[in-house]
């Protein structure tokens, strides 16, 4: 609580007859904290001072209060019914010049006050004016309109009473300290003045950051939005605002509430049972918000540091996810899962997606060997331990990675990969002895163009190979490999079975360590050799 922004609010509020005046004025403040999140359901402590003549004026009349801010952070006091310090509101004369209200607040509930706000009052509540009888009258006459006052007098005889009412509709509040001790003309004076005060608290409903909050049935403007279990399915968010998520969210059907573009939406959980889908906008952001099996239907949304769990089968298309968990979690292949950054997946079954980078990939299967819509462009910068890559995509580029127990696999029978680089990574054994880090399979036709660089193989004896290229018919010729600059550290074999005679392997600058063979079974065709060990 020490960094606490307190949003002061003058809302003064006087409800009487002309006859009896309550001698107390409703005052009100919204409470956010240095993030701008509101203060909600909490006790503060509240010192308000009247001060005469300017906002270091001579305080007429002070006194403390305690109260407890609502779910918007709204707190309400009524000025003049708390604990008196100095003063007695009842005595104040309104008339006698202008008046400021200076209010301190201590957000702990406690008279530490640490914010200090000092606004003054625009115009005299004319209840409580009136309510100081003919020496407001006296300090009316004072002013420059004073030769209206005198006619007033006259009117009191009868006949000029009209006139009167008359100059109260001209001058508003000034109209009926001119008045002076003729009573009857006074009520139509505080008839323009009421008017007067209901305008004052429009102004305040417009400039009051509360306002957004209350009108969440359509109030102008941004506003903060707060989801909970018993609330989310009548609670629709509209463009470019802010949700809040309170505890668990259970949905128990399909939601469209956060249907809407440019929200950002933070905290809590929201979880399903696999199917139901929680629709949202374009363009939204997510903050700390945990999904346990749900559908998120959205696009181009940012997802940060928020954790997924269980069956997703959309995380939105083409989304970014930045510093966040993915555990257990089953995508399908409706929507492109986009850019993971920074994050943690573990055991997960991702068919389609578009890049990893700097981030952590433990026992997870990322693409599908068997669907003609895996997206993988981009692995760079991961650590890779018991997982498989299957890159079917064109210009698949894996670099910079530390890869443990894990393959990749380039092509298939039925899917294309024109063009892969895969550079400076480091490998140690495949996914199992006899499936190594490196598969290619290039028989299905179009031209292809593989590039393995630089790499280093740290392998165990019991691994069959490094690199496994297997290619029977079909589009085998067309295929380029280059295997230059790697590092081979141990494995039964350096290189893999080839079945196609006609494919041309171009080896250079490899270096090859403690490996129990270094020769390549089946045809082949080597067209640089610079092999060394």
């Amino acid at each position: 609580m020490k960094n606490l922004i307190v949003t002061l609010t003058n809302l003064l509020i006087i409800t009487s007859t002309f006859a009896q005046a309550p001698q107390k004025m409703s005052y009100q403040a919204v409470i956010r904290n240095a993030n701008n999140v509101l203060v909600a359901s909490t006790s503060v402590g509240m010192k308000v001072s009247i001060l005469q003549g300017s906002s270091t004026g001579t305080a007429v009349y002070v006194e403390t209060q305690t109260t407890t801010t609502n779910i918007n952070g709204l707190a309400t006091i009524e000025i003049g019914t708390g604990t008196v310090v100095t003063g007695v509101f009842s005595a104040i004369n309104w008339a006698s010049g202008i008046f400021f209200i200076k209010t301190e607040t201590d957000p702990t509930g406690g008279t530490t006050y640490s914010i200090t706000g000092n606004k003054q009052l625009l115009s005299v509540p004319y209840a409580l004016f009136a309510s100081n009888g003919g020496v407001a009258g006296a300090t009316g006459a004072a002013g420059a309109i004073g030769a209206t006052g005198i006619k007033g007098n006259t009117g009191a005889t009868g006949a000029m009473g009209g006139t009167g009412s008359v100059g109260a509709t001209g001058a508003g509040s000034t109209g009926a300290t001119g008045t002076g001790s003729p009573g009857i003309t006074g009520p139509t004076g505080p008839g323009a003045g009421s008017t007067g005060g209901t305008g004052t608290t429009g102004f305040v409903g417009a400039t009051g950051p509360g306002g957004g909050m209350t009108g969440a049935t359509g109030a102008t403007g941004a506003g903060i939005y707060i989801l909970t279990l018993s609330n989310y399915t009548s609670i629709t968010v509209p463009s470019d605002n802010y949700a809040l998520v309170q505890g668990t969210i259970t949905l128990g059907a399909n939601y469209t509430g956060l249907n809407a573009n440019h929200l950002v939406v933070s905290g809590g959980t929201i979880t399903g049972n696999g199917t139901y889908i929680l629709s949202v906008g374009n363009s939204c952001v997510f903050n700390g918000v945990t999904f346990n099996a749900v559908d998120v239907d959205c696009q181009w949304g940012e997802f940060i540091n928020c954790t997924f769990t269980g069956n997703c089968p959309r995380l939105g298309y083409d989304s970014k996810f930045d510093n966040c968990q993915f555990s257990g979690v089953t995508t399908g292949f409706t929507y492109l899962l986009g850019s993971v950054v920074h994050s943690s997946v573990s055991n997960c079954t991702l068919p389609r997606c578009n890049e990893f980078v700097g981030s952590s990939i433990t026992g997870t299967t990322i693409g599908s060997e068997a669907v003609n819509q895996c997206a993988i462009s981009n692995i760079s910068g991961c650590y890779i331990g018991t997982s498989s890559i299957y890159a079917l995509q064109s210009d698949f580029v894996f670099a910079g990675n530390r890869c443990s127990s894990s393959s990749i696999f380039i092509n298939n029978a039925t899917q294309v990969c024109n063009q892969a680089t895969i550079s400076n990574n480091q490998f140690r054994s495949g996914i199992n002895t006899s499936t190594p880090p490196i598969n290619i399979d290039p028989t299905t036709s179009g031209f292809k163009i593989y590039s393995i660089a630089d790499n280093l193989f740290g392998m165990q004896t019991s691994d069959a190979y490094c690199i496994k290229i297997t290619s029977s018919t079909n589009g085998a010729t067309f295929a380029n490999i280059a295997i230059k600059g790697n590092t081979f550290w141990r494995g039964a074999n350096t290189f893999p079975l080839f079945y196609q005679s006609s494919i041309t392997i171009d080896y250079a600058n490899n270096t090859a360590w403690q490996l129990t063979n270094n020769a390549s079974t089946g045809g082949l065709t080597v067209a640089a050799s610079n092999f060394s060990h």
